[in-house]
């Protein structure tokens, strides 16, 4: 005890090691580095200090020794980010949490109504944030001072995807087979997609994207496929089908786009995200279903930060962190 209190003279415990992993495997040069968790201090902002390392080693992390705390995420699905923040969106915690990447701290992000099933987030400019509360059949704006009103009303059975491309939210709703889109301060302008397998149709699509281009990335869940479209909805390409070679999905979940174009798509069957090019070829598939600490059990939602990727785990109540490296000259 003695040596807990007099810290200058005495050495610190040290958390374990992040472990090295990267995607693909040597030889090939990587293009992939997991880089950690949230939540995890090792990983997200900076490295605990020396008094609450010894805190933490004599009475535990919650204070009490020998209690587990609760996971600070139930069922982490949806996730957003800019180049400061992370918003995850927790549908069984009826929570949505802002993180501070710098600092590693997390405060709730509230509306006048509480969350019931949030599934989506999305980042606007200057503080604005989006939430798609799938118990509630219902889009959120939330504004950088809090103010918080409901747009769509009506016009939604369950939205589970959000993006914001430009001057636009575009709001994937699965049982409707549609995506609808609107301005920043919540007016209408649009929709397409009807139930199909062709060109133009859709099949419970459940997650957005943007291209650095100003496309459009729809993950149609059932189609087996990730389309992208023009900015009004008109089917660009695809990629992807039902299979099990590589570059085919048994159940897409979420989708992100890196700025060199590169598509990321989580599939919860296979608990991996797989890779494509700009042209849509596929490239590799990373993680699958394991007990190490960089593994995935049925991710979801995916977001893009400079040359960050996030996913969320559901399963493990926890959010990963990997590194996008520059490919191949």
């Amino acid at each position: 005890m003695l040596c807990g209190l007099a810290l200058t003279s005495c050495a610190t415990p040290a958390g374990p090691k992040l472990v090295e992993r990267r995607w693909p495997d040597a030889p090939e040069r990587p293009l992939v580095r997991w880089v950690g968790t949230f939540p995890d201090e090792r990983a997200f902002g900076p490295p605990p200090s020396a008094l609450r390392r010894v805190l933490d080693a004599i009475v535990g992390a919650d204070g009490e020794a020998g209690r587990a705390a609760p996971p600070l995420l139930a069922r982490p699905f949806g996730v957003a980010a800019s180049e400061r923040e992370l918003v995850i969106a927790d549908p069984d915690g009826q929570q949505v949490l802002v993180v501070d990447l710098e600092r590693g701290t997390s405060r709730p992000l509230r509306c006048s109504f509480p969350w019931t099933m949030p599934l989506a987030v999305a980042a606007g400019p200057q503080g604005l944030f989006f939430v798609a509360d799938g118990g509630r059949g219902k889009v959120a704006r939330v504004a950088a001072d809090g103010a918080c009103t409901e747009l769509g009303e009506g016009l939604f059975t369950r939205p589970s995807g959000l993006a914001v491309l430009g001057d636009r939210l575009y709001v994937a709703d699965p049982p409707r087979h549609q995506v609808r889109f609107f301005s920043l301060d919540g007016a209408p302008l649009g929709q397409f997609g009807s139930h199909g397998e062709g060109l133009g149709q859709l099949n419970f699509p459940t997650a957005l994207g943007a291209t650095p281009e100003g496309e459009l990335v729809v993950v149609d869940a059932l189609n087996f496929r990730v389309v992208v479209t023009t900015r009004e909805g008109e089917p660009v390409r695809s990629v992807g089908e039902a299979g099990e070679r590589d570059g085919a999905f048994a159940r897409p979940k979420g989708v992100a786009v890196d700025r060199r174009g590169r598509l990321y798509v989580a599939d919860a069957q296979l608990g991996a995200v797989l890779v494509f090019d700009e042209q849509g070829r596929f490239r590799l598939a990373f993680n699958g279903s394991g007990r190490e600490p960089y593994d995935l059990s049925m991710p979801a939602g995916l977001a893009v930060s400079k040359d960050t990727l996030f996913v969320a785990d559901p399963y493990h109540h926890r959010v990963e962190r990997y590194e996008l490296l520059e490919d191949s000259p």
